[in-house]
């Protein structure tokens, strides 16, 4: 074998050179790699941060736009009843105080039934309802939309009169009908109780058992059957419309201008609207300065051209969004 007699060319910058550049270039290796690794990670964190934004910019496109927020919003102003503990609801709905419907006029901003000194103004309270569900309790619902009744031997002819002029009007336009009391036949029915018995407009909530009392003084009959029927509603198992659950959507309460001492009256709860609409009209609605301390309106319609109550101010008639849960409440349960 003949070997090469040429040998490769040592450089002159000599072998130590070769080491160090080879060193060197190593490191300028791993340095840039790291460089680029930072701008990469740089990149990447950038291209995230736009992808959440733009995620963000079309979740929020599909939202429907709401309209900006007013001073008639509820927001604007603390619920108190947000705070009330169970002790503070009881003492607010089984408080009695003095009645002040002597005082009212038919030029009264308000309405008569809200100064019977009452929970809400009008509403005589069960203790049993504290505990269970009573707005939605079926067993509070007279069997057949028949409601028996009876005055006390002390009631008036007129206000028995103008009694039985409100229970037909609401026959004529619902599937209620009232039949007089025959205690053979009925176990549950309404006493018409009036001045000898009581200073008050009111009534309880639902059908309760055994007998139950509707309170209309004199001056609750005085000026047409609005009062009677609005009485025969609460009998009939309706809350005020304002303390519907829904209630924010439609008026704005101003908490401020509310007597202390009757704060609880405008706390919302969960009631059947059987899917009718808020009525501002309605026959059960406050009117705008119910409990007011300074004169100011303690309710205000979120809609501009609505006004709260009016029907009860202006005529003698019922709502046809009251007619409406009539009929719904008593179809879907029969």
């Amino acid at each position: 074998m003949i070997k090469p007699t040429h040998r490769p060319r040592k450089s002159h910058l000599g072998e130590g050179f070769f080491k160090y550049a080879v060193h060197y270039s190593g490191v300028f290796w791993l340095k840039t790699k790291r460089t680029c690794a930072a701008k990469c990670a740089r990149k990447k964190k950038t291209m995230g941060s736009w992808l959440i934004s733009l995620a963000a910019m079309l979740l929020n496109a599909s939202k429907p736009i709401l309209p900006p927020r007013t001073s008639t919003s509820n927001e604007s102003e603390s619920d108190p009843c947000k705070r009330f503990t169970r002790a503070d609801v009881a003492g607010q709905m089984l408080t009695v105080r003095e009645s002040r419907i002597d005082q009212w006029t038919p030029e009264s901003a308000g309405n008569i039934w809200e100064m019977s000194g009452l929970f809400e103004g009008d509403i005589m309270v069960d203790p049993k309802d504290l505990t269970r569900n009573a707005v939605n309790n079926t067993s509070k619902r007279w069997p057949k939309a028949i409601v028996p009744y009876a005055f006390h031997p002390d009631f008036p002819k007129e206000g028995r009169d103008m009694v039985l002029k409100g229970m037909s009007e609401l026959e004529a336009v619902t599937c209620v009908r009232f039949k007089a009391y025959q205690p053979e036949a009925h176990d549950s029915w309404v006493e018409i109780q009036g001045p000898n018995n009581t200073r008050r407009c009111s009534s309880a909530v639902g059908r309760r058992g055994g007998k139950q009392k509707l309170m209309l003084a004199p001056r609750c009959y005085a000026h047409g059957s609005v009062v009677i029927q609005h009485e025969l509603l609460h009998a009939l198992g309706f809350y005020h419309q304002h303390s519907a659950i829904e209630r924010d959507r439609y008026v704005s309460i101003r908490w401020k201008n509310i007597d202390k001492a009757s704060v609880g009256n405008f706390c919302s709860r969960t009631t059947e609207n059987f899917g009718v609409d808020y009525d501002y009209a309605s026959i059960m609605h406050y009117s705008p300065v119910a409990f007011t301390t300074n004169g100011e309106e303690t309710i205000v319609p979120l809609k501009r051209d609505q006004k709260v109550g009016e029907e009860t101010r202006t005529n003698n008639t019922l709502f046809s969004a009251a007619i409406i849960m009539i009929d719904k409440k008593w179809k879907q349960t029969e």
